[in-house]
């Protein structure tokens, strides 16, 4: 009515209804999305569990859910590094994710050496693990990879090593070569190619150890002069330490047999080293 300076009554209850209607419609908006959620991360974990073997069934899911996966995938997992911690970042692109403890498991597009080129950065600053398997091309690859992400993580847990994205293929390789270390050969492969540079006197009159040039040429793939360089050193004189390298072990660095002793005798001497040095 002219005049007016309240709501009457009647424009009281009309807005009163329609905040309840509002807010009753939100509600339901937000357990729907509660229930997609939850079955999007069972179906994700299904995948992950090999719990699905028929293709058209995880197909009907996925046209359910609205997901089309892109051609190449990679399965993470990853860890804030303490036990009973959630990471505290987890990459924001996964098309499917669900958290179990400590660990945040999903599905990242892209294949694993991109998704380490994009993520390892972030990873390594916030302090967190994260374990790639093998790329997912079919919905029923995820099982597979999963396994091998969580083998990935476990060796990341048994190496102790530091924050940062790590691929299956990569750490296969690492456990291959920390497991020589109990072969019976091993400690012959070790007293041939590298006890000679753990005996070395100290001093001298070079201005490192034999046994630190060795691992600098590993590291250089035998590339005197890269070798040279990391160690911010001349080439001529890393060339005279070479002479003594080779004459300390008794080897030739241009024999490929005698590389790969030096390579598996310096993986074997990290084994023992981390072993208690048996």
């Amino acid at each position: 009515n002219p005049g007016e300076q309240t709501p009457s009554t009647r424009q009281e209850r009309m807005a009163l209804r329609a905040m309840t209607l509002l807010r009753a419609a939100a509600l339901e908006v937000a357990a729907l999305s509660n229930r997609w959620g939850v079955k999007k991360e069972k179906f994700f974990e299904g995948l992950c569990l090999d719990i699905y073997n028929d293709p058209e069934m995880v197909r009907a899911n996925l046209e359910e859910l609205g997901v089309t996966l892109p051609p190449r995938c990679t399965l993470a997992v990853a860890s804030s590094g303490r036990e009973a911690a959630p990471p505290r970042w987890t990459p924001p692109e996964a098309l499917f994710h669900y958290r179990l403890g400590d660990l945040w498991t999903g599905l990242l597009p892209g294949d694993p050496e991109g998704a380490k080129r994009q993520w390892g950065p972030r990873a390594e600053a916030a302090g967190v693990h994260l374990a790639l398997g093998g790329a997912v091309q079919h919905p029923l690859d995820v099982s597979r990879s999963y396994q091998e992400a969580k083998r990935t993580f476990d060796w990341l847990r048994e190496f102790a090593l530091p924050p940062g994205v790590y691929l299956h293929e990569e750490l296969s390789l690492y456990a291959l070569l920390d497991s020589l270390a109990r072969l019976p050969e091993a400690r012959g492969v070790y007293r041939r190619y590298w006890e000679p540079l753990q005996e070395e006197p100290a001093g001298g009159r070079r201005s490192l150890p034999l046994r630190d040039l060795a691992k600098a040429l590993i590291q250089g793939d035998f590339n005197a002069r890269l070798c040279a360089q990391n160690l911010h050193l001349h080439y001529n004189t890393v060339r005279n330490y070479l002479e003594e390298l080779e004459g300390l072990l008794d080897l030739d660095l241009s024999n490929p047999h005698h590389r790969l002793g030096l390579i598996l005798a310096s993986h074997i001497h990290g084994s023992f080293q981390k072993r208690g040095g048996e």
